[in-house]
């Protein structure tokens, strides 16, 4: 069950993000860096509470953070390009 963010739980994703030295939205413009942070956290294959993840879901998580993030909802064309990229990417590694 993904955890509704607050400002503690972002503090946390940075602080991971930062010891895993991830470098934000691999590739492609940082747009909501703060979800490839999380996104990058979780294809480690857990969540942010040390809860296990598949990439699927973390996949999903990404594309729902970014469009929590965008003016245009879950109609945000960066959500659907993101998640098509990174479920691309998952899929191409054998994680799908």
């Amino acid at each position: 069950m993904p955890v509704t963010p607050n400002e503690d739980y972002w503090r946390r994703v940075r602080t991971r993000a930062k010891a895993r030295q991830t470098d934000g939205c691999t590739g492609v413009p940082d747009v909501y860096v703060e979800c490839c942070w999380e996104h990058d956290i979780h294809c480690d294959g857990y969540d942010i509470n040390g809860e296990p993840i598949n990439w699927a879901e973390a996949a999903y998580r990404f594309r729902k953070c970014l469009q929590s993030r965008s003016p245009f909802g879950v109609f945000s064309p960066v959500s659907w390009v993101y998640w098509a990229g990174v479920r691309w990417h998952g899929w191409r590694a054998g994680k799908d």
